[in-house]
């Protein structure tokens, strides 16, 4: 509809609901009208003023979002308002236009111009308050909304969140920090003292790119059932545990109790340690990612390998069914897909994740074809096949440039004394070298990678 004008409203003084969104309303004075007005929908119109109508007895919801309001307005004549929302408009103060609206519940300010809150909300009794889309740099002036249940302030300027505390919003569940400029992973742990806190959306910022993101936020907020729209796995809790050594101390205890003689090795592939080596070496400070992220740096070293949404999902199966025991049985093939498009090279980022799932499924032949690795990415593959506790006998790197970087040195180190074998053919080796590093007792069958 194109309606420029309310008039004929007048005469239905018993409305209860009105819902006169995306038309050319410039003014809302017939409403006044309508004294027993609960609901009001006036979005998506032109109104410039919010309050261009005589206030209805007990109006409950209003939304005038993506009109063109200036200013907030005055709203305390609205006595029993609970919901309101102003989305999308070009409000740049909040004033103190909402301070006698002690029943209002629910407040959207979204897509506005707010540079800052000041003491405009203080003592209102919100349980939802959204911000996202403004020009906020922080979040001062939210501390005295003390039942506040959800707070989105997404896509904003935000580098701190240390007026964020726990005892001024003691009931916070629900938090969107998405598309901000926090960089540095000791935000997170202001979020600790939260104990009803179960949803938190932090990516995309700077700090989601520091290795083991998830694992390090999980860590410090172990209560959170939802981190970026994915559910916290029963899985993802353990393995946090494991990498940050929630059992290590129990079991040095049982091992020493059981091999005093034996000198206790932690075999974990990921720990604490190694990320803040990873974090020193990718952005060059421990637990901060910088204002940019990887942008900041002219040459990262890690990062998310380059895969698109199909690719990772099949990437995301095959680590699952390594875990499983491998397809074949016994074999974790991460070389071959059954499928065009499908098909994705495993680097160096995976080889955490591959070693871990190859360890658990109990695998003893790890196929990865032509993958993108680097030398210490085969130094680390082979590190974990020198373990005498591995199940993996067997690699398959067949076309792997980086290989034919250390010939020389996977002769003299590789475990071939222990019946493991590696196959290296176009790999830019001498073919001696290749034979002799696929040497294997003749009892061991293993099956030749099928051609991609």
């Amino acid at each position: 509809m194109e309606l420029t004008s309310l008039v004929k409203l007048r005469r239905w003084e018993q409305l209860q609901f009105l819902n006169v969104s995306r038309n050319r309303l410039r003014s809302l004075e017939p409403v006044g009208a309508l004294r027993h007005l609960l609901h009001l929908d006036a979005s998506h119109n032109l109104l410039i003023r919010s309050q261009s109508f005589t206030a209805p007895d007990a109006l409950e919801t209003c939304d005038m979002s993506y009109n063109m309001l200036a200013e907030l307005g005055d709203w305390k004549v609205h006595r029993y308002l609970r919901e309101l929302n102003l989305r999308g408009n070009y409000i740049s103060i909040v004033g103190h236009g909402l301070k006698g609206n002690l029943e209002l519940r629910s407040l959207d300010l979204s897509e506005n111009f707010l540079l800052k809150l000041g003491e405009d909300l203080d003592d209102l009794e919100l349980r939802s308050l959204s911000l996202a889309q403004n020009k906020l740099s922080s979040l001062e002036g939210i501390q005295k909304l003390a039942k506040l249940h959800c707070l989105d302030v997404r896509h904003n300027q935000i580098t701190t969140i240390t007026a964020l505390r726990a005892e001024d919003i003691p009931r916070l569940r629900k938090l969107r920090l998405a598309e901000n400029r926090i960089s540095q992973m000791r935000e997170v742990d202001q979020l600790a003292s939260f104990v009803f806190l179960s949803e938190l959306y932090m990516q995309p910022n700077p700090v989601s790119q520091l290795p083991q993101y998830r694992a390090q936020v999980l860590h410090r907020l172990p209560r959170l059932r939802q981190l970026d729209s994915q559910q916290v796995t029963p899985e993802e809790r353990v393995k946090t545990e494991v990498i940050f050594g929630a059992d290590v101390e129990t079991r040095q205890e049982i091992f020493e109790q059981l091999l005093p003689e034996e000198t206790f090795v932690d075999r974990r592939l990921m720990t604490e340690e190694l990320i803040a080596q990873l974090e020193m070496e990718q952005f060059g400070c421990h637990g901060d990612a910088g204002p940019f992220g990887c942008e900041a740096t002219s040459d990262p070293t890690f990062g998310d390998p380059p895969r698109t949404k199909l690719q990772v999902a099949k990437f995301r199966q095959r680590v699952e069914q390594t875990r499983r025991g491998g397809s074949p049985e016994g074999v974790a093939n991460f070389s071959t897909y059954p499928a065009p498009y499908h098909s994705s090279f495993a680097y160096d980022e995976d080889l955490p994740e591959i070693l871990e799932a190859v360890a658990e499924g109990g695998c003893q032949e790890l196929w990865l074809g032509a993958a993108e690795i680097s030398p210490q990415g085969i130094r680390e593959i082979v590190a974990s096949m020198q373990d005498t506790t591995s199940s993996l006998r067997h690699i398959d790197l067949a076309g792997c440039s980086s290989a034919a970087l250390l010939g020389a040195e996977l002769l003299k180190s590789f475990p071939l004394d222990r019946g493991c074998s590696i196959e290296l053919e176009n790999c830019g080796l001498a073919d001696s070298t290749v034979e002799r590093l696929r040497t294997r007792p003749a009892d061991w069958q293993i099956p030749r990678c099928p051609a991609p």
